[in-house]
């Protein structure tokens, strides 16, 4: 029994709604759970956590008699670059072995289904993926314990603390300060405003509208043959910058991958940049400790973030954003000409 649903299966601590259906249904001891799936399969309920969340909360009050705001828990604290159910794909298996130990079938947690989650916030590691698009999330749990059956689960890496050891690896480093853009993120989506660090109030679709529309310029392929598509990897020695002769003169198609699809270590440094971006101080704080302190780092500027070539990516930038009115749109167009280094304290 527990407060929030007396006489109905508990949910655990920052289980998503799917995952405590699917848990429900396992079990086989309360008909409602039944009846309650029925019902998602006649209203087309596919995604429960978040695009059919309204629906699926009727359906869950009327099956087990509950008011809405018993089950609010299990939703993401915002809706606001929750991952597509098919790139929900990523879980701590540190989370997954514990449960197992517990005795429990894995719980899929809401700290995992954002597009900034890439680390653990229990344990500090690096969220581990399934090797192929899933269907939903307690596909991925059944991926994950098929996985721990065939101990398939590789040596979590630690992130935090781990500042000594970011000194000598890149990878490292970028995961230590995108943790802290994530951590900042988190915070803030408890909020109704995301907070800027400058004092700006900003509502949470707005803010992250900005980060999917710089997006743009960040997430370009910067060559021809080049696999990975996003800059923050220019980080990585022998690779410099994208420069004009890199780039090519011929105009590229701007690309429109989801965020979403990339791997952890993918997103660390593109989120690195994201929180130097916004000036989280934590990650300005800790670029400039590591950066003084190794020449693995470079020294991200607005130009090599935001490249005034034939492209014209500020321009389709500005307009994108001007469109829709975002109030960002000022911050943004500082960020093109502000030296970054100077302002972040990197030199």
């Amino acid at each position: 029994m527990n407060r929030l649903l007396p006489g109905v299966m508990r949910p655990f601590s920052d289980e998503v709604l799917s995952s405590w259906l699917h848990r429900g249904l396992q079990r086989n001891k309360d008909r409602r759970f039944d009846e309650l799936l029925s019902l998602y399969h006649e209203e087309k309920v596919l995604d429960p956590d978040h695009e059919d969340s309204i629906v699926a909360l009727q359906l869950l009050e009327q099956t087990f008699k509950q008011p809405k705001s018993h089950v609010l828990s299990m939703l993401p604290a915002t809706d606001y670059w929750v991952l597509p159910i098919k790139h929900r794909r990523f879980f701590c298996s540190e989370c997954v072995i514990e449960d197992v130990r517990r005795g429990y079938l894995p719980v899929y947690r809401k700290s995992w289904i954002y597009r900034w989650s890439i680390i653990c916030p229990v344990h500090n590691t690096i969220l581990s993926s399934t090797e192929i698009i899933t269907t939903n999330s307690n596909t991925t749990m059944q991926l994950a314990l098929h996985a721990l059956a065939k101990n398939e689960f590789s040596s979590s890496w630690r992130v935090k603390p781990s500042i000594s050891a970011s000194k000598y690896s890149t990878h490292a480093g970028f995961l230590n300060i995108a943790y802290y853009f994530q951590e900042w993120l988190l915070r803030q989506s408890r909020k109704r405003c995301i907070c800027m660090p400058g004092g700006q109030l900003v509502d949470s679709a707005s803010f992250f509208s900005m980060i999917d529309t710089i997006s743009l310029s960040m997430m370009r392929p910067v060559a021809v043959d080049e696999k990975r598509i996003s800059q923050a990897y220019s980080y990585l020695p022998p690779r410099k910058w994208p420069t004009q002769e890199i780039m090519g003169n011929s105009a590229e198609p701007i690309t429109n991958r989801d965020i979403g699809s990339l791997d952890p270590i993918e997103k660390a440094g593109l989120f690195s940049y994201f929180g130097l971006l916004v000036g989280v101080p934590k990650c300005c704080r800790l670029w400039r400790i590591l950066g003084r302190g190794s020449a693995h780092y470079c020294r991200p500027d607005s130009r090599s973030l935001f490249p005034d070539d034939d492209r014209k990516l500020r321009e389709k930038i500005l307009e994108r954003l001007g469109k829709e009115k975002n109030p960002l749109l000022d911050t943004v167009e500082m960020w093109f000409n502000i030296n970054l280094r100077v302002c972040r304290g990197i030199i």
